[in-house]
């Protein structure tokens, strides 16, 4: 996928997120697989503008080329993991939580671009 189609798609997922929002406690799980996925595309259209082709790992290139957005990440990727095989509706806290990795990694992909 290309960056504008990545860019197209945390768009479109974050659209979603909005729509979904008053109801984000009822439907957890389904709110934190989007809130993850807004989080992937947005970092992969700011990756397909690098040379990372060689990397296969995308961990490993966000360690790499963008480091601020390591943490959120993966904590975002175990949030997935206990939203798609574990909880009907996650915790609350849970949620806010998934909410707060995700706008770190916006404002660090942000903070990139203007430093760039």
């Amino acid at each position: 996928m290309e960056s504008e189609q990545h860019k197209n798609k945390y768009a479109h997922n974050k659209k979603f997120l909005d729509f979904i929002a008053p109801k984000k406690k009822e439907f957890g799980d389904w709110y934190i697989n989007v809130v993850y996925f807004s989080a992937y595309h947005l970092i992969c259209a700011h990756l397909a503008k690098r040379q990372t082709s060689n990397i296969h790992d995308l961990s490993e290139k966000i360690m790499r080329f963008i480091p601020e957005c390591h943490n959120d990440f993966i904590s975002l990727e175990s949030k997935i993991r206990l939203a798609t095989y574990g909880w009907m509706s996650a915790p609350i806290e849970m949620i806010n939580r998934a909410d707060e990795s995700l706008k770190s990694i916006e404002r660090s992909i942000k903070d990139s671009y203007h430093s760039a």
